[in-house]
C-alpha cells in the first residue's frame, strides 16, 4: 500500500455501559454514565479529542459542518439521531492506516462511503473480541455496533495530528433492535480481563490482516458468528452456525470434510481445544489486581461452557449434524417439523462455535511447545 497514513477514529458504541476506562493494546475504551470514573492517566492518547468531539451534541454539528467538512448526507442522517453526545456512549478511540493521506478533506461521497465501509467493519472486528469474551451460550445479548447512534445510523470522527477532523454518519438499516444496554461494571470485569483470547486477539485486532492466517480465519469465524446474532428465523440462524463450525474443522480452506469425519473433527476440535484454552488460561499468569471473587468468575466461565468429556461432545455434535443440520441443509423444512427443542439445539451450538475458536487460538498460541501444527495440536490432544 503507498502513501498510507495514520489517522486516529473515535466512535461509539451503543449497547455497553462501562462504569471505567480501559487500554488495549494501543485502543482506549472510555465508560459513559451514570456510574463512569474516568481515568485520565491509564487512557490519555486520545482524551484530548474525545472529550472536545464528545461536548457537542449531534444537533450542533450542523453549525460546524464548514470547519469539520460534513457532508450532506451526514447531516441528513442526523436529523433523525436522539440529541445526545458522543460522551453518553461508551466511546473506542484508536489508531489506523489508511491508503490516502487527504482523507480528512476529500470531499467525495463515493470515497467516503467505501471509507465508511472499510473503518466500521475494521471497528467491529475490536468489539467482536469483546463479544466472544463477553458471550455465554443461550445468552440473548448483544453489546452493539460499532458506531451506532440510534436509528440505524453508524457513525464516526476521523482525525490525524493538529488537522480538523472529520465526520461521518451513514444509515446502514432501516430500522434498528432495541434492548437494554449489557452493563460491564470494573467489579466482574476479572472474566474478559484475565482470558489469553481476549488479549491476544485485541492485539490481532491492529494488525488484521497482516496475521498468520489462522487468525484470521478466526476473525472471519468471529464476524460470521456476530452476523448470526441478527437473524431472527431459527433455521437460517441454524445453518449459518453450522457452516461456521464445518469452515473451523477444515486445516485448510478447500479441504473437503464430511460425514463421520467432520464430525468428529469438530468434537475433537471442540473438547480438546476447549481442555487446551482452559489449562494454559489457569496455568499463565493472570494481570495483577484480580480479587477473590473474579477468580470465580473465570473459573464458573471454564467450567459451563466446557463440555464434561469428549464422548458428550461426540454425541451431541452427531445428533445436531445428523439430525437438525442434514434435516435443514438445502430444504424448506422448519424447525417445528423436526419437533426437537430449538433453544436447546441452538445453545449447543453456539457452544461448539465458542469452544472452536478458544481452542484454535490457544493452540496457536503454544504451538511452540508441540510437535506439529495447530491442528495436529488440537486433533490429537488427550
Amino acid at each position: 500500500m503507498t502513501n498510507t497514513s495514520t489517522y486516529y477514529v473515535v466512535a461509539p458504541i451503543d449497547g455497553i455501559h462501562l462504569d471505567f476506562d480501559y487500554r488495549m493494546y494501543s485502543a482506549e475504551v472510555y465508560g459513559c454514565p451514570p456510574n463512569y470514573i474516568p481515568n485520565p492517566k491509564g487512557c490519555s492518547e486520545f482524551r484530548q479529542p474525545y472529550e472536545y468531539l464528545g461536548s457537542f451534541t449531534f444537533k450542533q454539528y450542523k453549525q460546524l459542518s464548514e470547519e469539520w467538512k460534513i457532508d450532506h448526507k451526514t447531516l441528513h442522517n442526523l436529523e433523525q439521531v436522539p440529541n445526545r453526545k458522543l460522551r453518553d456512549f461508551t466511546c473506542i478511540a484508536l489508531e489506523i492506516e489508511l491508503d490516502r493521506t487527504d482523507y480528512t478533506s476529500v470531499e467525495d461521497e463515493a470515497i467516503n462511503n467505501s471509507l465508511f465501509q472499510h473503518i466500521i467493519n475494521r471497528g467491529e472486528q475490536f468489539l467482536d473480541v469483546w463479544r466472544l469474551c463477553l458471550f455465554k451460550p443461550g445468552e440473548d445479548f448483544s453489546i452493539g455496533s460499532f458506531g451506532a447512534i440510534g436509528n440505524g445510523v453508524q457513525c464516526f470522527w476521523l482525525g490525524k495530528n493538529d488537522i480538523a477532523p472529520k465526520f461521518i454518519a451513514r444509515k446502514i438499516s432501516r430500522y434498528q433492535l432495541v434492548q437494554q444496554p449489557v452493563d460491564v461494571v470494573l467489579s466482574k470485569f476479572g472474566t474478559i480481563y484475565a482470558d489469553i483470547t481476549f488479549r491476544s486477539l485485541c492485539t490481532a485486532a491492529f494488525t488484521y490482516p497482516s496475521n498468520p492466517e489462522i487468525i484470521n480465519r478466526l476473525f472471519d469465524a468471529l464476524r460470521a458468528f456476530r452476523e448470526s446474532r441478527d437473524i431472527s428465523n431459527w433455521e437460517a440462524r441454524f445453518r449459518h452456525l453450522a457452516a461456521i463450525a464445518e469452515s473451523l474443522a477444515r486445516k485448510y480452506d478447500k479441504e473437503r470434510l464430511q460425514g463421520k469425519q467432520l464430525r468428529e473433527r469438530i468434537a475433537k476440535i471442540s473438547t480438546h481445544g476447549w481442555e487446551l484454552y482452559e489449562h494454559y488460561g489457569s496455568s499463565v499468569l493472570t494481570p495483577s489486581g484480580l480479587q477473590r471473587e473474579q477468580y470465580k468468575l473465570i473459573r464458573k466461565r471454564y467450567q459451563e461452557i466446557g463440555w464434561n468429556d469428549e464422548d458428550e461432545a461426540k454425541d451431541i455434535i452427531e445428533d445436531l449434524w445428523d439430525n437438525v443440520r442434514n434435516s435443514l441443509a438445502h430444504t424448506v423444512n422448519t424447525v417445528t417439523s423436526l419437533q426437537r427443542d430449538p433453544l436447546k439445539d441452538m445453545v449447543n451450538m453456539e457452544r461448539v462455535i465458542v469452544t472452536m475458536i478458544n481452542g484454535i487460538h490457544t493452540a496457536y498460541q503454544v504451538q511452540e511447545f508441540y510437535v506439529g501444527s495447530i491442528y495436529d495440536i488440537l486433533i490429537d490432544n488427550k
